[in-house]
């Protein structure tokens, strides 16, 4: 094995969802003065049930549907075991998306999000050395499996379907879960859809703070990409893989370019984020690239938007049988013509998921 450490820098808030309910105001969180409380429940029936016996109390509090109401500023003050963490700032929604934590309540950044990540960077890569091409018949009817026939033209075709994981050349990767970090590096951020005509609600979340760095490792299977690799028929997929950091560092610059252009005279903010990641990604840093990680990164970083895109007439296709837009789409109309962003009242500040990562 061949391994690489990954230092994973956060450089626009990122959300990768917990996969649970969102929290509750009242019963999972409380807000006081300036800061959301996420409560640790048992700490806090300890702390607010009687040691009288008064039973009709004691029923009142487990019958509640509001902690909050039976806490205090200063309780939660005085008593930081009553609550796991805390964020700067408070919702008006209610309730607050959490972002994946450990067994431990630590925040870390899963080795399937990262590998996903690379596997459509390393896809598209393969895909433009090629030269290959996505054909309208290759694509299934249903959206699950529309890319299967794609994804084999790029990773690899077993003998038989139940033999497809063999002969996937991104088994050659391996991702390990990131080091866990501090819930201190949470911060609460509203997002909504921008520009805002079709404008779904507004959602709070549990993001990573820009400026967080996380560490995880990368393996090469060095077998699989040497001894192995003529009887799984990896053939020119093989040297893909050995520049895999060189493909993801080609593939962030160019989706850089492509979301700066989007906000480009629209949404100042955003914009001087995008010209800063681009002048950064531009310089071609050895052995670093940027990517997108996390919830609400859109169409474009989780597909081949870039071997799509300009093939219109695909496009178009792709658009009307997975019916990925409301109502009729016109060839050559933008798409997606919306983006999640973190806003302030509507206003767009930052784009999600953008990390630099070096690799060592």
């Amino acid at each position: 094995m061949t391994t690489h450490q990954l230092e994973i820098t956060v450089r626009s808030p990122l959300h990768i969802g917990s996969g649970g309910s969102p929290l509750r105001n009242g019963v999972d969180f409380a807000s006081f003065g300036r800061f959301l409380y996420v409560f640790d429940t048992d700490a806090v029936f300890d702390y607010i049930l009687p040691d009288t016996g008064d039973q009709e109390l004691i029923d009142k509090i487990m019958r509640s549907n509001n902690l909050a109401s039976f806490l205090t500023q200063a309780d939660v003050t005085q008593h930081p075991e009553l609550f796991r963490y805390r964020l700067g700032g408070t919702s008006s929604l209610g309730e607050v998306w959490p972002q994946i934590k450990d067994a431990m309540g630590r925040l870390y950044l899963p080795g399937s999000t990262i590998k996903g990540a690379l596997r459509t960077a390393i896809g598209t890569g393969i895909a433009l050395r090629r030269e290959i091409t996505i054909r309208a018949g290759e694509l299934g009817q249903r959206r699950e499996w529309a890319a299967r026939q794609v994804e084999q033209n790029l990773f690899g075709r077993a003998p038989r379907p139940a033999q497809a994981p063999n002969y996937d050349l991104m088994r050659t990767i391996q991702v390990t879960d990131s080091q866990p970090v501090a819930p201190d590096a949470l911060e609460l951020d509203n997002v909504a859809v921008w520009p805002a005509g079709e404008r779904g609600i507004p959602i709070d979340i549990e993001a990573v703070r820009p400026g967080t760095t996380f560490t995880a490792r990368l393996r090469l299977d060095d077998f699989l990409l040497g001894p192995a690799a003529q009887s799984l028929d990896f053939g020119r997929g093989v040297e893909a893989i050995r520049d895999w950091a060189g493909i993801c560092q080609e593939h962030g610059v160019e989706r850089i370019r492509q979301e700066a252009l989007f906000f480009e005279g629209r949404a100042p903010e955003v914009e001087r984020l995008y010209a800063s990641l681009l002048q950064e990604a531009e310089e071609r840093e050895p052995q670093t690239f940027f990517t997108q990680l996390g919830w609400g990164t859109g169409w474009n970083s989780k597909t081949l938007s870039r071997i799509i895109k300009p093939n219109r007439e695909l496009l178009a296709q792709i658009i009307r049988t997975y019916g990925l837009v409301r109502g009729n789409y016109e060839q050559g109309g933008a798409f997606p013509k919306t983006r999640h962003v973190v806003a302030d009242r509507g206003r767009p500040l930052a784009p999600l998921g953008w990390v630099k990562v070096r690799v060592a």
